[in-house]
């Protein structure tokens, strides 16, 4: 995982960035400019696939990529993100504030790591946690998805049992965009529809991508066909294409989300061990209220300082480059700076 540099120095707040599966830091880089202009030093943790060669063959380093391995990824980079501040602002590095916000797998990531033994350190502690749209645990109303995501979750062990190690997900995406970015009009592999309506349905319909999607409306961006809302076309293409997304991923980061989710033996988060205050965003077109339960009513049984919001039902992603993304982002600024820790 790799630590960007903050983009401005300040009082000694820090505020830490996890980007979902896949996405890196340029994805993000609005939304830390918005909060370094608040006076946070903000720093983005990109995650160890943003460092794979486009052109991988041999995904057999990944097999050494497990949760646990993420989980001490953060622990390097909050530390070091606290040293660097205490560094710059001449306060002690135990003195420096640290708030994180985490983006999908970055916030499942943030829950697991707030609820290890590493949040107990005193220079990788985390102060208040913003998870943002991320499944832990199903209400159990929902049996069929829990169901689907234990198929889910056996699908992806058997994968791993035979050494593929890597998702390659966000690589057809990307190669959906390419084809987007340079021929929109030209005829794509979906029959009827041109390549920029594809990349357009990718995004919009992106629970038909999987045969056990997360939520029944689960997408990226709100649109259609004829174009996506709130969010500058051009501009998703280009990030997308420009270092914005890494066409590999850890499968065993998906093992353990479906874990989670399906109730498998052996994958729980402990939610008494989630003891900072906690804003769970659930993004209504993303997982939005279906994950809200877990943090409400298995986090929230002992800690009072549970809050949840969803906002607008515009996607998963639209907590990044939509055009109204800052009003999430000042929301968000409103609770830190009125949650006390």
């Amino acid at each position: 995982m790799t630590l960007c540099a903050p983009l401005v120095i300040n009082t000694g707040k820090n505020l830490v960035i996890l980007p979902g599966q896949g996405l890196t830091e340029q994805f993000y880089s609005d939304m830390a400019i918005y909060y370094a202009q608040r006076k946070y030093s903000v720093y983005i943790l990109d995650r160890r696939e943003t460092n794979i060669p486009p052109d991988e063959d041999d995904f057999s380093f990944m097999e050494y990529w497990t949760v646990e391995e993420h989980l001490n990824d953060t622990y390097i980079a909050i530390n070091a993100s606290r040293s660097h501040t205490s560094f710059l602002s001449k306060k002690p590095a135990e003195n420096i504030e640290v708030t994180a916000i985490g983006h999908s797998h970055g916030a499942l990531i943030l829950t697991a790591y707030e609820a290890s033994q590493y949040d107990d350190m005193p220079l990788g502690s985390v102060d208040r946690i913003v998870p943002v749209d991320i499944i832990i645990k199903y209400d159990p109303q929902y049996p069929e998805l829990i169901y689907n995501q234990t198929q889910e979750f056996n699908i992806i062990s058997s994968e791993i049992e035979n050494e593929v190690y890597e998702g390659t997900g966000m690589a057809s995406m990307i190669y959906v965009a390419s084809m987007a970015y340079s021929n929109p009009e030209g005829s794509s592999p979906y029959p009827g529809l041109t390549n920029i309506q594809l990349f357009r349905l990718m995004a919009s319909q992106t629970y038909i991508l999987s045969s056990y999607p997360y939520t029944p409306d689960y997408h990226y961006w709100s649109g259609d066909l004829s174009g996506l809302s709130y969010v500058n076309e051009s501009r998703l293409l280009y990030l997308t294409l420009s270092g914005g997304a890494a066409p590999f991923t850890p499968k065993y980061m998906d093992q353990f989300m479906a874990g989670l989710m399906g109730n498998v033996d052996g994958y729980e988060i402990n939610s008494s061990s989630v003891d900072s205050p906690v804003l769970y965003v659930g993004l209504g077109g993303g997982f939005g209220d279906y994950g809200s339960w877990w943090y409400e009513n298995e986090a929230g049984n002992t800690n009072s300082r549970v809050t949840s919001m969803i906002w607008n039902n515009q996607g998963h992603a639209s907590l990044l480059i939509d055009q109204n993304s800052p009003e999430l982002w000042a929301l968000i600024d409103n609770w830190i700076k009125n949650t006390e820790t």
